[in-house]
């Protein structure tokens, strides 16, 4: 499994087919923004599961968005989120995400690289 964050916005990351990739974005649906795939791609990769954890501590402001995604064909996707409440229509207030998934034939092994 390889592990993304904020900071790999922008890059490239080569999986092998059946790899997962977990990717972790700090929010806090209490002040309605939520990042959700923009542009899905279930041709290329699959959503395995999507859950929020609450970081711990009083006043500790949100928590953690862990997406975990399968790669279920080989393919290259953009991998495209957006960090934003569904009553706003301004998309100049969006947050956002985006990498370049290349799944790459074989057996996935969990050794992926990011570029």
């Amino acid at each position: 499994m390889v592990a993304l964050t904020r900071k790999d916005s922008g890059k490239t990351v080569e999986v092998r087919l059946g790899d997962r990739i977990i990717l972790r974005l700090p929010e806090n649906p209490t002040t309605g923004f939520v990042w959700k795939i923009d542009e899905p791609n279930g041709e290329v990769l699959r959503v395995h599961s999507s859950d929020y954890s609450l970081r711990a501590g009083v006043g500790a402001g949100g928590g953690e968005r862990s997406l975990v995604l399968e790669s279920i064909s080989p393919g290259t996707v953009t991998l495209q989120l957006k960090h934003s409440r569904d009553c706003e229509s301004d998309p100049s207030s969006d947050d956002r995400f985006t990498a370049t998934i290349r799944v790459m034939p074989g057996t996935g092994l969990g050794n992926a690289r990011k570029a």
